[in-house]
């Protein structure tokens, strides 16, 4: 009865802790920092320098109005060179190497300012310290001093990319809860996620102490999610739409230690390149066909050239829908996102000597239709001529078809192809060896059921039978 009592506690005890401990990511503002750097440009005096964090952090809070709280502050000596140099040159790994608290912070803004001639540049880099997503770099330029701060907080706002936290998925739809989400305020917060939005889902795997390595924070591969259609955008629990490659991209039973969120992704309206390598050589499949799976019809976009690639240009649905073909049958399908990267490469079975195998048995088929055609004509034109005791025209006819290909010749040259292929060697994909290999055992299997090697003696004896009768 203790034990009952005890166990019924413990249930009314931890029954708020877990539903408070689910309302947490709704209800928290996200904790985001600014590093700035400014070039020693004349132009951008130091009296500038020093009034740019506070006027930052002035303008940012309406436009956030309570989503998110920002520290704005000049960047650590350690990036200051990274950032001028090129902010594409940052990594996750360096970034958490300049400063280990990151890992405490929900987002990092790197924004570079610099002065020319007659205007003024900014440059800004989003970096999600939660799933170390390195968003593009928005780079744009005023012809003012006094715009710089306001452009920048436009910039901010624009490049922010709210997370959602994956609860389940199921029917092709993820159901996510949105940080902040019961903050938000205006559907025009940075905050918010509006239809048809695009967001990269990511896997996070945690150790029992609690701590994630860098190497188990990944996104999910040729996987995304998109806002449906419908609802308002202050929503913070919604279902939204998976497209995939994979039939299940996410786990159905759920683990402590992996945790599954995703990002909004935004990328510039530029064409990405697509390229196949073998999966087992990693050679340059040159030659693929690429198609384009639409809701009602597919289009052909082109063939992958000698480096295995094909540029894949913008369209009017953010997410492309590749499907790679090679032959008559189609290898992958691979959803992508013109411009988020400037090369995706793809690992697929290396389809080739499939392909040469297939040209290969359609030849012997072919041949042994022809062979079978040429054998039945043969047989019939003897018989008659066995009727009609026409005995050496028949014999001939049987010399004909003595000297036609045997079963044991067609044997031979598919036994000598298939060691050609060389099916054995390293380059070959297991599952396509496989398919050639059972192919070949059954095309061999059929030469016996079409080409009965005991035919011209059935007719030699039908020939000597009918000789020795006429006697």
């Amino acid at each position: 009865m203790m034990r009952a009592i005890t166990l019924v506690l413990f249930g009314v005890v931890l029954f708020p802790l877990v539903a408070t401990a689910q309302s947490t990511w709704e209800i928290t503002p996200y904790k985001v920092n600014i590093w700035w750097v400014a070039s020693d440009a004349p132009e951008l005096p130091a009296s500038w320098k020093t009034r740019l964090a506070t006027s930052l952090e002035r303008q940012l809070r309406p436009v956030f109005a309570g989503v998110s709280q920002t520290t704005v502050a000049p960047a650590p000596e350690n990036v200051q060179l990274w950032m001028k140099r090129d902010l594409r040159s940052l990594t996750r790994e360096k970034l958490f190497e300049s400063d280990p608290e990151l890992s405490k912070v929900d987002k990092l803004f790197l924004l570079v300012v610099d002065a020319h001639r007659q205007s003024y540049s900014v440059r800004l880099l989003e970096f999600d310290c939660l799933l170390t997503h390195l968003g593009p770099v928005d780079v744009q330029s005023v012809s003012l001093l006094q715009q710089v701060a306001p452009r920048a907080v436009e910039m901010i706002s624009e490049s922010f990319s709210p997370v959602v936290r994956i609860e389940r998925a199921a029917d092709g739809m993820v159901k996510t809860r949105l940080r902040a989400g019961a903050l938000l305020q205006s559907d025009d917060s940075p905050g918010a996620l509006h239809a048809n939005d695009v967001l990269l889902p990511y896997d996070r795997r945690v150790k029992n102490t609690g701590s994630v390595n860098l190497k188990n924070i990944r996104p999910i591969d040729w996987t995304y999610i998109r806002v449906p259609t419908g609802g308002g955008a202050k929503q913070s629990v919604r279902d939204l739409d998976i497209v995939s490659g994979f039939r299940q991209p996410f786990r159905s039973k759920r683990s402590r230690r992996l945790q599954q969120y995703a990002i909004r992704t935004r990328p510039p309206s530029n064409q990405s390149k697509i390229r196949l390598l073998g999966r087992t050589n990693k050679e340059a499949l040159a030659g693929y066909e690429i198609h384009e799976k639409g809701d009602e019809v597919t289009s052909f976009l082109g063939h992958t050239d000698w480096k295995g690639e094909l540029s894949i240009p913008p369209s009017d649905d953010s997410i492309r829908t590749l499907l790679v073909r090679s032959g008559d049958r189609v290898l992958a399908k691979l959803p992508i996102v013109p411009g988020m990267r400037d090369e995706v490469v793809a690992y697929i079975r290396d389809d080739r000597l499939r392909v040469v195998a297939d040209g290969f048995l359609t030849g012997v088929q072919m041949g042994i239709i022809d062979l079978v055609a040429q054998r039945e004509s043969l047989t019939t034109r003897i018989r008659n001529r066995i009727e009609a005791k026409d005995f050496d025209k028949a014999n001939r006819l049987i010399d004909q078809l003595r000297k036609l290909p045997t079963q044991a010749d067609f044997r031979r040259e598919v036994e000598q192809q298939l060691s050609t292929l060389n099916l054995g060697g390293a380059s070959a994909d297991s599952k396509i060896r496989t398919q050639i290999t059972t192919t070949f055992v059954q095309t061999i299997s059929t030469l016996g059921k079409y080409l009965d090697p005991n035919r011209v003696r059935e007719l030699e004896s039908e020939l000597n039978a009918a000789r020795g009768g006429s006697g």
